[in-house]
């Protein structure tokens, strides 16, 4: 992504996927790359097996239906717009599986540093990332 941001290239995934069609992808995004990721799955679904939603919610007027999807939030995230995010949850599909990770934050769904404002970690980036990690396997299969 130019600039390691989304917003810059909000079809890039459509060139990875338009060389390699006979792959089965699933679309994920981090903040503001999760909007981004939303407004693309909403567009493109029918070549998509799902979304997965990092600290992120889709735009007021992305709607997305028919899609699996999973959102990740963390309880030490001082970052997300938490009404928003309540709102958006309307959004998404019904079965949107929602999973809060405790002791997380907004800055370790990455790997910048910390980002000024986000709430303290109660556990380490590698401990969040290993909860990221089985939470898309379970989705995924």
């Amino acid at each position: 992504m130019p600039l390691k941001l989304a917003i810059f290239d909000s079809n890039a995934a459509q060139k990875i996927m338009d060389n390699n069609k006979d792959k089965n992808y699933y679309l994920a995004g981090h903040s503001l790359g999760g909007a981004m990721a939303a407004s693309f799955a909403a567009n493109n679904k029918e070549n998509l097996s799902g979304l997965i939603l990092f600290a992120a919610y889709p735009g007021e007027d992305t709607v997305i239906k028919n899609l699996p999807v999973l959102s990740i939030t963390a309880t030490n995230d001082q970052i997300i717009n938490k009404e928003k995010f309540e709102k958006r949850k309307g959004n998404l599909p019904d079965d949107t599986k929602y999973i809060s990770i405790e002791g997380g934050n907004h800055s370790q769904f990455g790997s910048y540093g910390f980002q000024n404002k986000d709430g303290k970690a109660t556990i380490s980036r590698e401990k969040q990332f290993e909860i990221i990690k089985e939470e898309i396997n379970k989705f995924i299969k």
